[in-house]
């Protein structure tokens, strides 16, 4: 359904502590999605990759004031 949309769609995996479950991230690209990102929230692993590409269009500002217009973005899943 969010391929339909036609919006840029990443995939966070979280999970992935360890290098050997870094493999399973072959699972998520069957759902052809090009962008997946294998992360640790709770070790901090691969977050900084993530944050670089989801910010990657956001503008830079020196302002701490609200943007009047802006990107929107949305964080789909089940908390923990």
């Amino acid at each position: 359904m969010l391929k339909r949309l036609g919006k840029p769609v990443t995939v966070a995996v979280n999970k992935l502590d360890t290098a050997e479950r870094d493999n399973l991230t072959h699972e998520f690209h069957a759902l052809g999605i090009a962008d997946v990102f294998p992360v640790s929230s709770e070790h901090g692993i691969g977050i900084d990759a993530l944050l670089d590409h989801v910010t990657a269009g956001f503008p830079r500002r020196q302002s701490a004031e609200p943007a009047e217009e802006g990107n929107q973005s949305r964080i789909i899943g089940r908390p923990t």
